[in-house]
């Protein structure tokens, strides 16, 4: 099995069949076939201009883009095989599967939210560029794993980014769209390519917490509670879990159970603090600041009535 991982932060440019010809000088083509500039790059190798009709690859080499054009003859990679349902908060182990003829060769690419990429001779991230170079052997077949981390550092969630290029002389499957009801790609369940790269993506929650107490509606009622506290993995099904929900009742009174409860009976509720994580709506600036100073006419005898001397001092912000 031989592995790449390289420190060269250069860009990857997946061609469409727009790229059989050459990018305007100063250009390149991105993997949906649009142009950008070399000086756009974000890394400092990517700002390396290319010469007229060439391109840079993975590993900084130079390449002419008529060589990137896809060919009926390029092997083709019919299948990419990925588990992409959440990962759990504590990590785990992923399998996949890489199906093609033989002889086909793919890079594939694996990043974090955070920018970083997986490094498949560690099995783990960093910061320095990573990948895994590849041929689909006799069997037709391409299988091993990606170990993803726990959630560190108290974040909420993380992302994964997998990127499965097919190298100059392969392809992948025609290329097949599914969209969301809202008309946006679904990529996750869209198969194949028009151009020579793959993109999916897996997500990672923190788990979530089911707590279950008692509530009386009018307040009236007043107990001892011992909440029952259930702790689950977010687009996970939830096996029948034992419970209980102790309710003792204060010292001048007793209960009895009248009935046992029903869906009914349950229900759920946000209580936020104020003040304590305001939810902001688009474009409103709830702190703003003060450009102007007012003055009390006479003494404050009540908190009923204050008059100012002169208008109330405009604010910055607002909306």
């Amino acid at each position: 099995m031989s592995y790449h991982n390289s420190s060269s932060s250069s860009s990857y440019n997946a061609p469409t069949t727009s790229q059989r010809q050459a990018a305007p000088p100063g250009y390149h083509y991105m993997p949906d076939g649009s142009l950008m500039l070399d000086s756009e790059m974000p890394n400092t190798a990517q700002k390396a201009v290319a010469p007229p009709g060439y391109h840079y690859m993975p590993d900084g080499s130079l390449m002419l883009d008529s060589q990137m054009a896809i060919r009926d003859s390029d092997k083709l990679i019919s299948k990419f095989d990925f588990d992409l349902s959440d990962i759990p908060p504590n990590g785990g182990r992923r399998s996949f599967i890489v199906n093609g003829e033989n002889g086909s060769e793919f890079i594939l690419e694996i990043r974090d939210e955070a920018g970083l990429y997986y490094n498949f001779v560690t099995s783990a991230f960093q910061a320095e560029k990573a990948n895994l170079q590849q041929v689909v052997g006799v069997g037709s077949t391409y299988r091993d794993y990606v170990t993803f981390p726990s959630l560190a550092g108290g974040n909420a969630n993380n992302h994964y980014d997998i990127l499965l290029y097919a190298t100059p002389g392969t392809k992948h499957e025609t290329y097949n769209e599914v969209r969301f009801l809202d008309n946006s790609i679904d990529i996750n369940s869209s198969t194949g390519s028009n151009s020579l790269m793959l993109n999916k993506i897996v997500y990672q929650y923190a788990a979530i917490t089911l707590t279950i107490g008692t509530l009386s509606p009018t307040g009236t009622v007043s107990s001892a509670t011992t909440n029952a506290v259930i702790t689950a993995n977010r687009g996970r099904s939830l096996n029948k879990t034992d419970f209980s929900v102790i309710c003792n009742a204060g010292g001048s009174a007793a209960y009895r159970v009248l009935k046992q409860p029903v869906g009914d009976d349950v229900l759920s509720f946000l209580e936020p603090t104020i003040g304590a994580t305001p939810i902001v709506l688009p474009g409103e600036n709830i702190y703003p600041a003060v450009t102007g100073t007012d003055t009390v006419d006479g003494a404050v005898s009540s908190g009923v009535k204050v008059v100012m001397d002169n208008n109330v001092a405009t604010k910055n912000g607002g909306w």
